[in-house]
């Protein structure tokens, strides 16, 4: 059976029972199940029963496509976000390579120096996520997010060490991603804002459309007013047009309220990888004041992690500098590095 293929909903649904504790037999395209008490309460069925995906008889117990068993047991799937942790079997970079590229990372306002290097094993997260934008239609998508050692961006070429299924998977390595957690949120607000742009803008454009019609239609109603045949008096003509004015003005709050977006966003799976790096120590300056930070090269890339922006939480390959404290800043954040520019990080620490 190829990847892309669905599982047996009996498969499906003996090992959903497995991992919740219950007891199961399957044999000849049946499934004999003993439920903890709490599990059958929970789904509905007895602590003792038959299962097939296509039974027989009335004893036996549906589960294939379609049954209340196999929807509960998918639904219960679909609200836990699955994650795995791993250790893939590369060899590290060689720190001559990372140290090289560390001495070209543009600094696009200061100067950087590099100061030493060591190979260390590093954690770094991948999770997708989905999202949606919601108005008079519905959008949807999901995108990736990759974040490193002090909340960097590997290339593209790394995400292969995310499978888990390539080296030996690890337990117990909470604390290694811990503190990425504060990078991955960042980044995927920063990703997400980008990902609904377009939607958020075809919605906007169909609202300003049906508002200019909206408006141009009440418009004529009350110019019909003063041009019909029969001649009206100045107090019926006043109290006509309020009441098309107030139809109007209805009108439109329906329209406001109909293309309002509600946009979500929630985790679909998550994936620590525990890598071998390069993790190089630099000194950045930009005129009296100096910082130090360290800079990464994982396995299989050919280029550095990106930086992490500390205004936005995105990404940047070429940094620019605050002048207070040298808070490193992304290309949409600060496009013109020249002179002083208000950082955002510090107003945040103020």
């Amino acid at each position: 059976m190829s990847d892309d293929a669905l599982p047996d909903p009996l498969d499906f649904v003996a090992r959903a029972l497995t991992a919740r504790g219950a007891l199961v037999e399957v044999t000849d395209g049946r499934a004999e199940v003993i439920a903890p008490p709490s599990l059958a309460k929970e789904l509905g069925i007895a602590e003792e029963l038959v299962l097939a995906a296509h039974p027989g008889n009335e004893s036996v117990v549906p589960c294939g496509i379609g049954s209340p068993l196999l929807e509960a047991l998918a639904a219960s799937a679909r609200a836990a976000v699955p994650w795995a942790v791993t250790a893939p079997e590369v060899d590290a970079p060689k720190v001559s390579q990372a140290t090289s590229l560390a001495g070209r990372l543009v600094v696009r306002n200061g100067l950087l120096d590099v100061l030493d290097a060591a190979s260390v094993t590093a954690a770094y997260a991948r999770v997708v996520v989905g999202w949606s934008v919601e108005a008079d239609d519905r959008y949807e998508g999901a995108f990736d997010v990759f974040v490193g050692p002090d909340g960097g961006e590997p290339e593209g070429r790394v995400a292969g060490l995310f499978d888990p299924r390539r080296g030996g998977g690890v337990t117990g390595m909470a604390a290694d991603f811990a503190a990425l957690t504060g990078h991955l949120s960042a980044r995927v607000q920063s990703a997400l804002a980008a990902a609904v742009v377009e939607p958020l803008a075809a919605i906007e454009r169909r609202h300003s459309r049906d508002h200019a019609r909206m408006t141009e239609y009440f418009a004529g109603l009350v110019a019909e007013l003063s041009t019909g045949r029969r001649k009206v008096d100045a107090a019926t003509l006043a109290t006509r047009t309020a009441t098309i004015v107030a139809e109007r003005d209805a009108r439109l709050r329906d329209v406001v309220l109909r293309y309002t977006p509600k946009v979500t966003a929630a985790p679909v799976a998550l994936v620590g990888a525990l890598v071998p790096t390069v993790r190089v120590r630099v000194r950045l300056r930009r005129r009296k004041a100096e910082r130090e930070l360290r800079v990464t090269l994982p396995a299989g890339a050919q280029a550095l992690d990106l930086l992490a922006c500390e205004l936005c939480g995105g990404a940047t390959p070429r940094p620019a500098l605050c002048d207070d404290r040298l808070h490193v800043a992304c290309e949409r954040c600060v496009p013109q590095a020249q002179g002083r520019f208000a950082c955002g990080a510090c107003a945040k620490g103020r």
